[in-house]
């Protein structure tokens, strides 16, 4: 009887010893934050994926935490700053969909709309742009929305060529 009571109890202790505790591991994602940039302004691309990785598996393993939205944030823009928008992409959809309140929530579609850009889906922008307009249309990134969603496909040498031309008329 005793041998039955032990077991699972000895279980659930080893189990719990082994996988890190939630603050074991913000301490290790700090680590690695500080590490990233710890030599170079640059971010080193394997440093980039692991810190992603760890961002990515807190937000796993820890799901309800206020910290997760933010991890997969950060870890959105460390994705796109590495130039892999589909990864940025994938963070966040994450976080549009399972985090509804989270406070830069609006700033996360438009990014959603920029890496479908970026990743020329210019379908995909275009409704990402138009979705981010429909729900956000006073948002500070609003103006900045309008003026992709006139541009999508555009080469951005033919961009600015039109700029300057306006500028020029304006003056």
């Amino acid at each position: 009887m005793k041998t039955r009571l032990l077991l699972p109890l000895l279980i659930l202790t080893v189990v719990a010893a082994c996988s890190p505790s939630r603050d074991k591991a913000v301490a290790q994602i700090k680590e690695q934050e500080a590490a990233l940039l710890d030599d170079t302004l640059e971010a080193d691309t394997l440093k980039a994926q692991r810190l992603m990785d760890a961002y990515a598996n807190f937000a796993s393993r820890f799901p309800d935490d206020s910290l997760s939205p933010h991890y997969l944030f950060r870890a959105s823009d460390l994705a796109y700053s590495i130039a892999n928008p589909q990864q940025s992409l994938h963070f966040l959809n994450q976080i549009i969909s399972n985090y509804p309140e989270f406070p830069e929530l609006s700033t996360c579609y438009f990014m959603r709309a920029n890496a479908y850009e970026e990743c020329e889906m210019n379908d995909s922008a275009t409704a990402a742009y138009t979705e981010f307009l429909q729900l956000f249309p006073n948002d500070p990134f609003a103006e900045a929305a309008q003026f992709s969603l006139q541009n999508i496909g555009i080469p951005l040498n033919v961009v600015l060529e039109r700029l300057i031309e306006q500028t020029a008329t304006i003056e």
